[in-house]
């Protein structure tokens, strides 16, 4: 038997053997101041040159009260013929619409029309990036070369499947072919099993049948997951086989440590940064290849495509990043302090599972890896280790009096601590001041001392300026290359996404953002229905055809903007946030505002604070278990029943709610928000946690966006930060490291600025703004126990003092009327 064919088919069953496992574990992994008037309505024209805000601003239409026109079964060609019949003009018999609305009920409103300026417009030339990426497609089959060794500089070798366009004759396309690269921890089995589910027109028709599908009120969720089956997500995360098929190369790689390839798993790190350049430039080295390259995939390989464009390989023009990230400790490593450890621990499992999964067809071929198995054997599990030092090491000063116990007496180590005692510093501080990174204390505690003592992933983890935690943050300035960066308001990463758009110093043709209203798991859903943008993997094609192959489709000319305002629908803009946003503040206000809520603390939002001081505890609680953040946290699987993720009313039983007035007309909110808490903790730190709502006129409370912050780590990086003309925190980029950390007096006010995540929402007239305050974040992030420590989960205080207010910023177009 063909030694080549007989790999191919054990690789096939080498699929099928993880296929249950992989398919579930690849989607989990993938995953009153004085610029305002009296009404507290602040203007933001000096800082608009932050990127952060905007000026002028376009308020989206309402979306079509026509019928939906997607049905079940329909292929999306179909469907999409049958839109454009509703989108053309309806002739009645004396040239008015009114004849065709009686005979065929109400016309869709024309988009196009300049009445409509910021609807998104599913138009022409969207139809015709649509129908090439289906039917462009001059080579019928795809050949794959199994498991292609690439030689890194320090020697480590990685695995890589190229997937490459077969003549009739069924010989490899000679080339040369531009090349598309995607680098994933989740080994290219995943790929493999993917790739394997594409069988040609029944897998479409699969696809859109359960994809195509509406669901009754109450499984809207489910809705939202079904339609990611047919928006592309699936091509992107593992082979874009069209592509293949329309002349690419696809090239799909272990990365260093994971899957087949050896080494270990850096988990982003420097060295695995350095292997993204290189495989790069090899791939556009090689004789099938014509020299530019572009990157794809999600998540992980969405992130290292940032990482890599910023090194500036040789032969990288143009990237498609789906839900990426250029700052993991701001996003989920541990955001406002608390460590996302309801993702981060199930994520860190499977991937170690999975890179340590054999080579079934290597081992029946005779050629085991043994390399392979010496790397894995030396590291089975990754990073686990830092979230059970996480979990179960003691306050700092305990582990520094356990480890000191390990030094002789006239050791420096052990004097240099106590000298640090004496000048007022904890023995705990003492130590991890001494271990910080560039201390030239940090050798001789490492040598002096029982190291198994000391939790050093622990140290690092909470020193920003570790190689480890530096190597989390990527130089968005640094890309030159054009980027499609694709989000979700929902999404792990959402506080990054539009962040990467912003900081991308390239010309608006040359970089997009399309932000959704989805989680992790369930991108790109509903994308390729009208009125909606194109499928994700119509938007690749068009952006790699124009940014790799020269051809001018217009992908240029998309809008630099495509976002779903939450409350209501699909908007284009220039920029974002959107033009024309002003920030006002509305406080917190203890008065009852009769909202249905049914919370420990009805209160309002108020034009200005409450003239009395006030103070209401506040305990931890679990509530917080059906909640959207508990559904982003688990990427989205969770939301399947229209319940916790849509609807607030069972978290806000064990928080505070603060509510606003109904708003008149549409309102739009864009950007970065902050919420300012005057607070008082029982013990030596706190923990805070607050979402932004959406109210409708039934009670509904929809969460926009959230944010949350440990208190002891309320110190602020301001070059990070954006504030107002007067100094109010509209942007907090709180300092989560060791030399940040301060404990607080119990019993003592401290105020806190609670970052929110930047979102774009849209109040409909009758809706309500809130904000909901609760102690603690549980299951989606957790303090380290250190802090936990501190805390003792004992009750805190929200304290109402109109000399030291609590309040909500955020950018609106519209004033939102506030209690008075």
């Amino acid at each position: 038997m063909d030694r080549k064919a007989s790999r191919g088919r054990a690789r096939w069953l080498g699929a099928g053997f993880v296929g249950g496992s992989l398919a579930f574990g690849a989607w989990l992994a993938s995953a009153a101041p004085s610029s305002a008037d009296d009404s507290g309505f602040a203007t933001i024209s000096s800082f608009q040159g932050s990127g952060l805000v905007s000026e002028g601003a376009t308020v989206a239409a309402a979306e079509p009260d026509g019928d939906d026109m997607a049905v079940a079964g329909l292929s999306d060609k179909t469907q999409r013929d049958q839109e454009a019949r509703l989108r053309a003009p309806q002739p009645g018999g004396d040239g008015s619409d009114e004849t065709a609305a009686d005979e065929e009920g109400p016309s869709a409103p024309d988009f196009n029309d300049p009445a409509h300026p910021g609807q998104f417009t599913l138009g022409d030339m969207e139809n015709q990036w649509y129908d090439t990426a289906m039917d462009d497609l001059p080579y019928t089959n795809v050949g794959i070369d199994w498991d292609v060794p690439i030689t890194m500089s320090d020697g480590t070798v990685l695995k890589a499947n190229v997937y490459r366009p077969l003549n009739d004759d069924g010989t490899p396309v000679e080339g040369p072919l531009p090349v598309l690269v995607n680098i994933t921890p989740y080994t290219k089995l995943v790929s493999t099993l993917l790739d394997s589910l594409t069988v040609p027109y029944y897998s479409d028709a699969l696809w859109n049948y359960f994809g195509n599908m509406y669901m009754p009120p109450g499984l809207k969720g489910l809705e939202q997951v079904l339609q990611m089956l047919n928006s592309g997500f699936l091509q992107e995360f593992g082979v874009q086989r069209r592509l293949v098929q329309s002349g690419y190369v696809q090239v799909v790689v272990d990365q260093r440590g994971t899957g087949f390839s050896q080494g270990t798993w850096q988990v982003l790190g420097r060295r695995e940064q350095l292997d993204d350049k290189e495989v790069v430039e090899w791939a556009a080295d090689q004789p099938w290849s014509d020299g530019k390259v572009g990157m794809n995939g999600i998540s992980y390989s969405g992130i290292n495509q940032l990482q890599a464009a910023a090194l500036r390989p040789k032969g990288l023009k143009a990237l498609f990043p789906i839900v990426p990230s250029s700052d993991l400790m701001a996003d989920t490593g541990a955001p406002g302090g608390g460590v996302g450890f309801g993702f981060l621990t199930p994520w860190l499992s499977l991937v170690s599972f999975l890179k340590s999964l054999p080579d079934l067809s290597a081992s029946a071929g005779g050629a085991y890896d043994w390399q392979w198995a010496d790397d894995r054997r030396k590291e089975l599990f990754v990073k686990l280790d830092l979230l059970s030092q996480g979990l179960n090491t003691p306050e700092f000063d305990k582990v520094a009096d356990h480890y000191a116990d390990s030094l002789d007496e006239d050791s420096q180590v052990r004097q240099e601590i106590g000298r640090r005692a004496d000048t007022g510093a904890s023995s705990g501080e003492a130590l991890l001041g001494m271990l910080k990174t560039g201390s030239p204390w940090r050798e001789k505690v490492l040598e002096e001392g029982d190291l198994k003592r000391l939790p050093l992933d622990l140290v690092d983890f909470v020193d920003r300026d570790s190689p480890w935690r530096k190597d989390l943050v990527t130089d968005v300035s640094k890309v030159d290359v054009p980027t499609l960066v694709v989000g979700g308001w929902h999404d792990l990463f959402s506080n990054t996404e539009p962040r990467i758009f912003n900081e991308l110093n390239l010309p608006p043709d040359e970089k997009k953002l399309v932000m959704g209203d989805w989680y992790h798991f369930t991108t790109g859903s509903g994308l390729g229905k009208y009125p909606n943008p194109p499928r994700l993997d119509v938007l690749a094609r068009a952006w790699f055809d124009h940014w790799l192959k020269g051809i001018d489709n217009g992908i240029d000319k998309f809008a630099p903007v495509t976002v779903f305002s939450e409350g209501d629908g699909w908007t284009n803009s220039d920029t974002w946030p959107r033009k024309g946003m002003d920030y006002q503040k509305l406080y917190l206000s203890e008065q009852q505002a009769m909202s249905t809520a049914f919370s420990m603390l009805d209160g309002s939002l108020a034009d200005q604070p409450d003239e009395d001081e006030n103070g209401h505890w506040i305990s931890f609680g679990l509530t917080n278990m059906c909640s959207r953040d508990m559904n982003q946290e688990t990427i989205g699987m969770l939301a399947w029943v229209d319940a916790c993720h849509i609807d607030s009313r069972i978290a806000e039983l064990n928080g505070f709610t603060f509510t606003s007035r109904p708003v008149e007309e549409q309102t739009v909110i864009s950007g970065p928000m902050a919420v300012r808490l005057n607070t008082v903790q029982q013990a030596s730190d706190g923990y805070w946690d607050v979402t932004v709502n959406d109210v409708d006129e039934y009670g509904q409370s929809t969460v926009l966006s959230t944010g949350q912050l440990v208190v002891s780590l309320r110190g602020l990086d301001e070059s990070k930060t954006t504030r107002l003309p007067d100094g109010t925190v509209v942007d907090p980029y709180p300092v989560l490291d060791t030399q940040n950390w301060r404990r607080v007096e119990p019993g003592e006010p401290v105020p806190i600025d609670v970052g929110v995540v930047p979102v774009d929402a849209t109040l409909q007239p009758g809706h309500r703004l809130r904000v909901d305050v609760f102690a603690g974040n549980f299951p989606k992030a957790l303090p380290p126990w250190p802090m936990m420590d501190d805390m003792r989960l004992a009750p805190q205080l929200l304290d109402l003092d109109p000399n030291s207010p609590s309040w909500v910023v955020l950018p609106v177009n519209h004033r939102i009327p506030g209690a008075s």
